[in-house]
């Protein structure tokens, strides 16, 4: 009944955004409306199986820097609400996930970190709350968000086989992006950020080691490094 009701919302959301969109946009509606229809596709799975949540935030994290890269926007702060909607969709499949799962030591080290840094609010040293903010949301906050989700939604083989699958293919495809870097160059929104100053010391001259669009430069491993200022 739950999910019949979610199907019909989402079929009614969407006629309703469409005819809007088309009065107010014309042609670009089409567009936004492909882009509104893939998002209620996407809703109506992640409340059928919240690891569709998951993977989605798993393959986002790959991809993440190289559209800050190549476009400067604010893409960051969806990796919390992919966070937020697969434990919505959690909480919506409560009957079915067995919670006793969370009750492990990975976890309490996660809660007790995340703990620690809201300690860390009250820092006499005033430090800011801005730069506290940022850190914490990397450091604690996701991993808070994330460390029980692996246990509450992979559980068998199949579950470890479809998430080694999704990281040796987004790994594959880092290092054809990487070797296209190597024959072709960086994109020109990369050359940007590289221009604006976003540590241009990692562009590597050696050879095999151009960052893609991995977020950190520091998981490929030791490489031989010409700085470029």
């Amino acid at each position: 009944m739950k999910r019949k009701l979610v199907i019909l919302t989402a079929v009614l959301s969407f006629a309703v955004g469409s005819a809007l969109l088309t009065v107010k946009l014309e042609y670009f509606a089409i567009f936004f409306a492909l882009l509104f229809a893939g998002g209620i596709v996407f809703t109506i799975a992640l409340f059928s199986n919240p690891k569709v949540g998951f993977l989605t935030y798993l393959v986002y994290c790959f991809f993440i820097a190289g559209l800050l890269k190549n476009t400067g926007l604010p893409f960051g702060p969806l990796m919390e609400v992919l966070l937020g909607v697969t434990w919505l969709s959690l909480l919506y499949n409560y009957k079915q996930i067995k919670w006793k799962e969370i009750s492990n030591d990975h976890v309490i080290i996660a809660l007790i970190w995340f703990s620690l840094n809201i300690i860390e609010l009250v820092n006499p040293e005033g430090a800011s709350l801005l730069g506290w903010l940022n850190e914490v949301r990397f450091t604690a906050f996701n991993w808070l968000l994330i460390a029980p989700l692996g246990f509450l939604l992979f559980k068998s083989k199949r579950d470890l086989d479809v998430f080694f699958i999704v990281i040796i293919s987004l790994s594959v495809l880092g290092t054809l992006y990487g070797v296209k870097q190597y024959f072709l160059g960086v994109s020109a929104g990369e050359q940007r950020w590289l221009d604006e100053g976003g540590q241009p010391h990692i562009l590597l001259m050696a050879g095999s080691g151009y960052f893609r669009f991995i977020p950190m430069q520091a998981s490929l491993g030791p490489r031989r490094r010409q700085w470029l200022r």
